[in-house]
């Protein structure tokens, strides 16, 4: 690390806005004790590191120094007093030409790692790259948004939106569209993936409005949910698509070439849902069920389950509004939730504020419950209610709406529809 950088690095305002593109790893062994001394004082005090203090604060940070370790430091410390004065400008050019360099030689150590067999995991490899391709970004460099009323009309009218197919659902909340995250709930057998089938491959669906989706489940085998998603949108049941099977073709064929189906397995890395979204921008990204893809890029302890789900949430964000993509996912909600007509996120299981921060809509999916008194007249019907009840509890949309739509699920053809449709 250039004496002239290192210079500009005691004043507080230029530590602020560039020490995130430092780190230790930059500086020889010798001149850590400067950079930690360096660190340490901005963190306990708001003005300048005077020059004159540094060699004083090492000496006193560091009592056990050895001679040599002295002498090479004093020395080191002399050539910062005698720096001379760089701009910010160009202080910034020579930071971006270091850290670059430091970049692509943790790529080059762990590329060596990996053909040794030292290490399997290459997510931190990934990031790197990422980092690499996203070049020297500070806060001067990102882009302000300074769109007048005629800008952000036009740029309204360019997006695709789309629509839910549950008229009251629209009615109050109006269309989704790219860069959103949309999370539904429930508990067991309540219905979620045949909400998102039905919002998907009913009629009238994102399907039917031109969408391109992907879809990756990690819970029922996608198969399933591929039959379901065709009884969605033809009307018929599976026995009947077999004994019409050349309608049912015709039907599909209108969708088909727009959907994208992936079984892939529990605990799939979320990093790599985002290498394949960015790839294959997709308008839609389903994610069936998103508390089962796992984080691996980021290598710390967890202190819970709540946190890694609340950073788990923070990606699917993510790549909602780096791809301009829908993402929709869905999760279970806590046993506090049974036999509730009205779910809310804050009966989420695991990270109740983490899903509900994240999230752009939450919807959760109650239903009446069927009571201990109704199975014991066997003789009378005792058949399981199909009404469901969708409350949005969290609404960034422009409508802000909040509130229950009462619908009625159709299991045999994964449909949601209105009490009046």
């Amino acid at each position: 690390m250039k004496p002239e950088l290192i210079s500009l690095l005691l004043k507080k305002p230029f530590w602020t806005k560039y020490n995130s593109h430092i780190s230790r790893d930059m500086f020889a062994d010798h001149a850590l004790l400067i950079f930690d001394s360096i660190s340490n004082y901005h963190g306990l005090y708001t003005d300048d590191l005077d020059k004159s203090k540094l060699w004083e604060l090492i000496k006193s940070n560091n009592p056990t120094l050895t001679s040599a370790n002295k002498t090479f430091v004093y020395e080191l410390i002399e050539d910062i007093k005698d720096a001379s004065d760089w701009t910010e400008d160009f202080a910034k050019d020579i930071l971006s030409d270091v850290w670059k360099k430091h970049i692509f030689t943790k790529i080059a150590e762990l590329g060596i790692k990996g053909s040794q067999g030292l290490i399997k995991d290459v997510s931190e490899l990934r990031d790197l790259i990422e980092k690499s391709e996203a070049g020297f970004l500070l806060e001067d460099d990102f882009p302000e948004c300074d769109l007048d009323i005629d800008d952000l009309e036009e740029q309204d009218k360019a997006s695709k939106w789309w629509k839910f197919n549950i008229p009251v659902l629209q009615e109050n909340v109006g269309s989704m569209y790219g860069g959103l995250f949309l999370q539904a709930m429930g508990r067991p057998d309540a219905g979620k993936t045949a909400l998102l089938i039905s919002l998907i491959a009913g009629p009238g669906g994102w399907l039917d409005q031109g969408a391109t989706v992907d879809w990756y489940a990690n819970e029922e085998p996608i198969k399933r949910t591929r039959w379901r998603c065709m009884s969605a949108h033809s009307g018929l049941t599976k026995a009947k698509m077999l004994q019409a099977k050349d309608v049912v073709r015709q039907d599909w064929a209108t969708i088909k070439d727009n959907l994208h189906m992936f079984d892939v397995p529990a605990g799939m890395p979320i990093e790599k849902l985002a290498e394949r979204t960015k790839q294959r921008k997709p308008n839609i990204l389903i994610a069936d069920q998103v508390d089962k893809f796992s984080v691996v890029g980021n290598t710390r302890e967890f202190a819970g389950e709540h946190e890694r789900i609340r950073s788990l949430y923070i990606k699917y964000r993510e790549i909602a509004k780096a791809n301009d993509t829908l993402v929709v996912g869905v999760c279970q909600a806590s046993a506090a939730a049974e036999g509730h007509r009205i779910v809310t996120y804050d009966q989420a299981e695991n990270s109740k504020t983490g899903k509900g921060a994240e999230c752009d809509l939450f919807i959760g999916i109650g239903k009446d419950p069927l009571r201990n008194e109704d199975l014991k007249h066997a003789e009378e019907d005792t058949t399981e209610s199909n009404d469901r009840y969708l409350t949005v509890s969290k609404n960034k949309l422009e409508s802000g709406w909040k509130g229950v739509v009462n619908s009625r699920l159709v299991p045999t053809l994964s449909r949601y529809v209105g009490y009046n449709d």
